[in-house]
């Protein structure tokens, strides 16, 4: 059986993000995969790890998967995705759509033709496939330029980066107006 071990990770939140993904066969490393993006949230890139794990599963096979994030956890073994898709229609109780529905819609899908044991494990017990898979996730995300078009493209991802550049425009003001007066 096949063991997933799947990390997401940013450079604050939101921020240059990566997941990893390390997969152990007959107790041996047999994957090593990863990923990253200028700019993603934390649960974003744990719920995009533990997708490309789920795309290493044959349809049919059964695989175990370790993870550090609850989010992750609690909605596969709560079984969240089913509700979500069906009585809620994807929205929130807030009736806005629920935050990265397009990664769960993939995980969905998958998880109707694969069997998946899920394992919850903090990084700091000290599971050393969890934390390379933690180091994938990092290297990544310090590498990336590449765009999650499913967060800067949403509404949360739009209101961050125009709070960003208004932001930028303050401090540009600010250091203009002190060179003046220091000039």
């Amino acid at each position: 059986m096949k063991s997933l071990y799947c990390v997401g990770y940013t450079y604050a939140n939101p921020g240059k993000a990566g997941w990893g993904v390390v997969v152990v066969e007959d107790g041996k490393v047999t994957q090593e995969l990863s990923g990253g993006y200028r700019l993603s949230t934390d649960p974003r890139m744990h719920v995009l790890a533990f997708l490309r794990g789920l795309e290493q599963i044959a349809e049919g096979d059964h695989a175990r998967c370790v993870t550090c994030s609850e989010y992750v956890y609690d909605t596969v073994v709560l079984d969240r995705l089913g509700a979500w898709a069906g009585r809620w229609n994807w929205q929130g109780i807030d009736g806005k759509e629920r935050p990265n529905r397009d990664l769960w819609e993939k995980v969905k899908e998958l998880l109707e033709s694969r069997s998946v044991e899920m394992v919850f494990q903090e990084k700091k017990a000290g599971d050393a496939e969890l934390w390379k898979a933690d180091q994938l996730a990092r290297r990544a995300a310090s590498r990336s330029s590449d765009i999650d078009y499913g967060f800067e493209e949403s509404e949360r991802g739009i209101q961050y980066r125009k709070a960003e550049k208004e932001l930028r425009q303050m401090m540009e003001r600010l250091f203009l107006r002190d060179k003046r007066q220091t000039g």
